[in-house]
Order: C-alpha cells, then sequence, then structure tokens
C-alpha cells in the first residue's frame, strides 16, 4: 500500500537531497497511527497533536533523515512504529491533558529547560540504581537494507574501544535500522543510536509536585547537584 501526503503536517512528503530520497518519517508514523487495520493501528485523528508532529516533519526535513521500508506481511504496526522513532529519536507519548498523542524529539537541549527546586522535589529527595555488572556490550552492529546493494543487508559496526581491542575479541549486539537504505543515512542515526547500548545505564526516581507534572518522557529538567536529566517515563501518585 502506497501511503498518501499528510496535508495538515506542512511539510513536503518526499525528502531528497540530490543523493538520498524518501518518504518523510513524520508522514508515516501519521499514517501508521491513523490507517485502518492491517494498515495502521486506527487511532482517530482527532487523538493526533498534529503541532507536535509538525514540528518533527519539519526536524526531519532539516535533518534530512529520508524514511524508506517495506512492510512484510504479518508484520504488526506496533513494531514498525518503534522502529521509525528509534531512528529519528523521538518519544510517542501521552500530551499534558491526556486527550492526544504526541511527539517530543530527543536532542540536544536548546534555550532554559525547567529546573528542580526544593519546593518541587518531594522526599526521598533522589532514588539511585545504579548497575554494577559487567558491560555486556562491546560492539554494535548497525543493520540495514542497502539500496546500493540491490538492498543487501549491509552493517555499521561500532566498537567500545576497551577490552575489546585489548583482548582481541568483542560482545556484539545487532541492532537493525528501519529506515535508511544509504549508508549516509544509516550513519546519521547510528551515530545518535550508540548511546543507548553504550551509555550509562544507571537511572534515577524522583518524587516531585507542582508544574513537574507537566513535563513529557523525551523533555529534560535540571536537577540541582545532579545537573541535566531527562525524563523516561513518569507516574502520577495521589
Amino acid at each position: 500500500k502506497a501511503f498518501e501526503c499528510v496535508p495538515g503536517l506542512g511539510e513536503p512528503y518526499m525528502l531528497d537531497d540530490g543523493e538520498t530520497r524518501g518518504v518523510n518519517p513524520a508522514h508515516v508514523l501519521f499514517q501508521l497511527l491513523t490507517g485502518e487495520f492491517p494498515y495502521g493501528i486506527g487511532i482517530p485523528i482527532e487523538n493526533i497533536d498534529i503541532l507536535s508532529f509538525r514540528a518533527v516533519a519539519l526536524l526531519c526535513r532539516q535533518e534530512h533523515l529520508p524514511c524508506n521500508l517495506e512492510i512484510a506481511d504479518n508484520t504488526t504496526a506496533d513494531k514498525v512504529i518503534q522502529g521509525i522513532l528509534a531512528d529519528i529519536g523521538c518519544f510517542l507519548t501521552d500530551s499534558p491533558k491526556k486527550d492526544k498523542f504526541m511527539l517530543v524529539p530527543l536532542r540536544e537541549n536548546v534555550g532554559d529547560i525547567p529546573e528542580f527546586t526544593d519546593d518541587v522535589v518531594l522526599a526521598p529527595d533522589l532514588e539511585v540504581n545504579i548497575s554494577t555488572e559487567e558491560r555486556d556490550v562491546d560492539r554494535v552492529v548497525f543493520s540495514f537494507k542497502d539500496a546500493a546493494q540491490n538492498f543487501r543487508d549491509n552493517d555499521i559496526k561500532i566498537d567500545n574501544d576497551g577490552d575489546g581491542v585489548e583482548l582481541h575479541r568483542y560482545k556484539n549486539t545487532d541492532v537493525a535500522l528501519t529506515i535508511p537504505t544509504h549508508i549516509k543515512i544509516a550513519t546519521k542515526i547510528s551515530d545518535r543510536r550508540i548511546q543507548e547500548p553504550f551509555g550509562d545505564d544507571g537511572n534515577f526516581k524522583v518524587t516531585a509536585s507542582r508544574a513537574a507534572g507537566l513535563l513529557l518522557p523525551g523533555q529534560a529538567f535540571s536537577l540541582p547537584n545532579v545537573g541535566i536529566m531527562r525524563v523516561f517515563s513518569k507516574k502520577p501518585d495521589t
């Protein structure tokens, strides 16, 4: 099935820089979320925050992230949606009023970010969960379908240059990219996604009140004596 342009997104359906070409991922996400089964998961259009999708459509054009994918039979739409979100670096979350789905990009912070002051953070101030186990991954292999090789499997290997080099062996993990079919786009995506397996796997629980509840997954905030953090999930507590 060929997806159609979504006029409300305000950005061209196709992205083309003369070297790589594909559909704007925000258009594909919109169609997969609102499309009827088996081509989507059937969310009513009125339950989509169109402004957030418009902002991501603009971001995908500015960063040039063309999407080329084929959805095989018996592949559920949610798996494809998850892959696209990971490749373009976005959270799909509820809006503050809980009445719409919206996209929140994961990017370097610009401008001011919220700061949790003493009147916002409640006791216990911070619960820390830091993994003390040996890191599992020394090498990540990002795979994609390479159009230049007639859509054969190609990969990008990124090493954590520590024990692997010294011992001449690596503990691999494989990550399948969803949207790229060109080495240039796959490299751009893998450079950003490498923090997932190589980053710090510790996590923090912050109990906060007041306007802190308006933060959405994916958004950043500053915590005194800790630094800048990013919301992964939140849970209301009466």
